[in-house]
C-alpha cells in the first residue's frame, strides 16, 4: 500500500488502480512503463480484449511489480506474485503473460541497475516454479510441438485472428490444471465467441484443448472438446464481427 510520505502515486498512472505502491524513483517508474509496453506489444490479445483500460492496468501493475522487487525477502515477493497470478488468470490473462512481463522487468534491471543485485533475482523463485509446473504437466518438447502445430492452424483460419493464441490457450490450460479454477473458461469463452471468430478458428480452439487433454491424460473433457471441434468444422462459415475492446 502507498504511504502518506510517498512522492509518486499510482493514480497518476491509472486512476482506477486503487492505492498500491509504486517506485519512488522516476528512473524505476520509467523502467516499469517500458517493460509494460514490451509485454503489451508482445501479446496483442491484451489490446483486443481489454482496450485502453487494460493498458492503464498493465502500466500500473508494472509499477507495482518494480516496487515489489525491492521487498526485503524473496518469499514475500513469491507469495505476492502467486496472488497476482491467480487474480489475472481468473480474469482471462494467462500466466505466460505475467512471466514474460516479469522477465522484461528483470532484463531491464540487469542492464540499467547492474548494482541492484537483489532486485535482479526477486522474481526467480516464482518463474522457476512456473517452469517446473509446466514441465510436470506438459513437458518442454510436447508443449513446443503442440503450440507450433496449432499456430499454423490459427494462421490459416479465416476472419479475425489474434497472435499467440495457441500459447495463451495452453497457458490457461496449465493454470486450470494447477488449481486456478475458472482460468480456462475465462480465456476459452472469449476465443470461442462465434460473434468474434470464424468457425474454423473456434474449431482450432477446441482442437488445442482436446489435444492437451488427450496427450496428458484428461480424457473425459477431451471427448467433449473433440466433438465440439468436429461440429464446428462441419458447420458452414458465416460472417463474423470483430470486437476489439471489453471482456
Amino acid at each position: 500500500m502507498a504511504r502518506l510520505s510517498d512522492k509518486y502515486h499510482v493514480a497518476a498512472i491509472n486512476f482506477e488502480a486503487g492505492d498500491h505502491a509504486v517506485p519512488q524513483n522516476l528512473l524505476e517508474i520509467d523502467l516499469a512503463l517500458r517493460a509494460a509496453k514490451i509485454a503489451w506489444e508482445k501479446y496483442p490479445y491484451l489490446a483486443h480484449r481489454f482496450g485502453e483500460r487494460g493498458r492503464r492496468f498493465t502500466d500500473s501493475d508494472s509499477c507495482w511489480l518494480v516496487a515489489l522487487a525491492r521487498a526485503p525477502r524473496q518469499v514475500v515477493v513469491t507469495k505476492a506474485l502467486e496472488w497476482l497470478r491467480t487474480v489475472l488468470a481468473s480474469r482471462g490473462i494467462p500466466t505466460v503473460i505475467l512471466e514474460f512481463h516479469l522477465e522484461a522487468i528483470q532484463r531491464t534491471i540487469r542492464v540499467e541497475f547492474p548494482e541492484q543485485l537483489d532486485m535482479q533475482i526477486q522474481f526467480d523463485q516464482f518463474l522457476s516454479d512456473c517452469k517446473t509446473e509446466r514441465g510436470r504437466l506438459l513437458g518442454v518438447e510436447s508443449q513446443s510441438r503442440l503450440i507450433d502445430m496449432f499456430d499454423q492452424r490459427f494462421r490459416a483460419c479465416t476472419g479475425f485472428k489474434v497472435d499467440s493464441a495457441a500459447e495463451l490457450i495452453t497457458s490457461a490450460w496449465v493454470d486450470e490444471h494447477s488449481g486456478i479454477s475458472g482460468s480456462l473458461s475465462a480465456l476459452r469463452n472469449w476465443f470461442a465467441d462465434a460473434e468474434r471468430f470464424s468457425t474454423d478458428w473456434i474449431a482450432s480452439v477446441h482442437g488445442v484443448l482436446a489435444e492437451l487433454d488427450r496427450v496428458h491424460g484428461f480424457g473425459p473433457e477431451a471427448d467433449s472438446y473433440r466433438a465440439a471441434s468436429i461440429g464446428f468444422i462441419r458447420s458452414p462459415c458465416r460472417p463474423t464481427r470483430a470486437k476489439f475492446q471489453g471482456v
